[in-house]
This record gives C-alpha cells, structure tokens and sequence, in this order.
C-alpha cells in the first residue's frame, strides 16, 4: 500500500489515507437524515471521508490479505 501512495504522490497527486480502525464510525440508523435534511445525525468520523469522498476523483480501497 505505501509504494501506491508513494508513487501517486511522486506523479503530483494528493491523497488522503484513512485507518478506519483507528477512527470512530458508528453504524448507519437508517434514518435517512443525511440524504434529506444534512449531514448524519451520529457525531462521528464518518462525516470527515464523506467529505474526502466527495470532492475525490478516484477511490482506491486497500486492505491487508492474511491466509
């Protein structure tokens, strides 16, 4: 994972990594307050990597494989 984020950012991209382990996420109540009236009603992390995936261009999802 890091020689991706090491060469996208040798070819001028910015990236954003996020350790969703590390972070505080709450599951969804299935309100549906964030798709109508604004953001989640649950004070969480979650907010911070909506915004992130909203303004991206791309996304790459990377995790570690143990077998």
């Amino acid at each position: 994972m890091w020689k991706i984020i090491k060469g996208s950012r040798e070819k001028g991209h910015v990236l954003t990594r996020f350790d969703v382990s590390k972070m505080n996420i709450k599951p969804c109540l299935g309100c549906v307050t964030c798709g109508y009236e604004g953001p989640c009603v649950q004070k969480d992390d979650n907010e911070v990597i909506k915004k992130a995936l909203l303004s991206s261009d791309m996304l790459v999802l990377a995790t570690h494989l143990y077998y």
